[in-house]
C-alpha cells in the first residue's frame, strides 16, 4: 500500500485513485473485492470493468426452482366435479355463496344453473361441491303484478302524441338523419 502511494505521489497523480482501486480489486478467494464486501456494491472506478449477468440469472432460476419446492408441498388438485352435482358458487366476489347445480363443463369453465334458475359460467376456484340437494325452480316468477295465465291479454297503453323537443331559444331539435325515428 505505501510503495503504491509513493509511486502515485512520484506520477503526481491522485493517490486517493489508487487507494479506490486497491479497493475495489476482487479477492482470490471470496472474488468480491473488500469495498463489495463492505458497501454490498461495486465503486464507481476510472478502470472500466464489466459486470457479468450469469451470476444473477443462476440465482434468479435458483430462486424459482426453490419457489417452486415450497408451493408444491402444500399444493393439490381440487376434486372433479360432475355434470348434475350440488355445488355452492360466487355469483359475485366478496358475496355470500349460492346453490347450484353443474350443467354443463367446458374445459376449466363450468356452466352453473341457481336456485333461481339463471345460468353462470365459473372457474372451479369459485365453485365449492356439496351433498345439499338443490331445488332448482322450473320457470321464473312472475315479476310484475298477479300470477301470469296464458289467457290474459297484456294492458293496452295509451297513445302519446309525439312532442317536438325544443332547446332554451326555443330552436326545434332534431335527431340525426342516421337516426330512425319511425
Amino acid at each position: 500500500m505505501k510503495t503504491l502511494i509513493i509511486k502515485r505521489h512520484e506520477l503526481r497523480t491522485d493517490p486517493i485513485e489508487a487507494i479506490l482501486e486497491q479497493r475495489n480489486t476482487p479477492r482470490a478467494d471470496t472474488k468480491r473485492s473488500p469495498a463489495e464486501m463492505m458497501m454490498n456494491r461495486k465503486l464507481r472506478t476510472m478502470v472500466p470493468s464489466r459486470v457479468k449477468a450469469e451470476p444473477s440469472c443462476e440465482s434468479r432460476v435458483n430462486r424459482k426452482k426453490s419457489v417452486k419446492k415450497w408451493f408444491d408441498q402444500k399444493a393439490h388438485d381440487q376434486p372433479k366435479v360432475k355434470i348434475g352435482q350440488s355445488v355452492y358458487f360466487h355469483k359475485q366476489s366478496k358475496k355470500p355463496w349460492q346453490k347450484g347445480i353443474v350443467e354443463n363443463i367446458n374445459g376449466d369453465r363450468y356452466i352453473l344453473r341457481s336456485e333461481e334458475s339463471g345460468l353462470y359460467a365459473r372457474n372451479r376456484v369459485h365453485i365449492r361441491p356439496t351433498k345439499v340437494e338443490v331445488q332448482i325452480r322450473e320457470q321464473s316468477p312472475p315479476r310484475y303484478g298477479d300470477i301470469y295465465t296464458g289467457n290474459q291479454s297484456a294492458p293496452k297503453t295509451p297513445e302519446t302524441t309525439r312532442m317536438t323537443a325544443t332547446n332554451q331559444n326555443q330552436q326545434q331539435l332534431r335527431n340525426p338523419a342516421r337516426v330512425d325515428t319511425t
